[in-house]
């Protein structure tokens, strides 16, 4: 019984170290992605505008 209880907190323990060692990693990744979504929407919504605006100065 008292292995048991052992083990169940080891594993718990573990399963915690891991979770904080690769939360920051997983956050980053999701940070870094998400710059680069948005720098593409960008630089994608400025070459809409600049074919917008070419056609209605035609």
């Amino acid at each position: 019984m008292f292995l048991s209880g052992f083990v169940v907190g080891f594993i718990t323990a573990l399963v915690l170290i891991i979770g904080i060692a690769i939360l920051p990693v997983v956050l980053g990744v999701i940070l870094v992605l998400s710059l680069i979504a948005y720098f593409k929407y960008r630089k994608e919504q400025k070459r809409r505008e600049r074919i917008l605006r070419e056609f209605w100065e035609d």
